[in-house]
């Protein structure tokens, strides 16, 4: 179940993204990576729906959400570990 929050994110410094929504034709887990993630072959199409999401960028390095998911742990939410992920990579690249 999907709950409309209405708060003004751009207001608050927020930059606004849009993440198309896609549907898989075609999925195949060919083998696991190292990193515990799948290795994939797939064919997906977009779709003309998206989600909205709003990140803002800090200078203390946290990264965290605006407001918290009951159902989900912030270690287990998939745009933390994502987020997470992008700045050991940048972080690598700048040592």
């Amino acid at each position: 179940m999907s709950t409309n929050i209405n708060i003004n994110y751009t207001n608050q410094g927020y930059q606004a993204f849009l993440a198309p929504a896609k549907i898989n034709l075609f999925l195949h887990v060919v083998g696991k990576r190292d990193d515990g993630y799948h290795s994939l072959q797939t064919v997906f199409q977009l779709l003309d729906f998206y989600d909205t999401i709003y990140l803002k960028t800090n200078t203390n390095g946290i990264i965290s959400r605006a407001q918290s998911v009951a159902s989900i742990s912030e270690s287990d939410d998939l745009c933390i570990r994502a987020a997470l992920a992008l700045k050991e990579h940048v972080l690598k690249k700048h040592v």
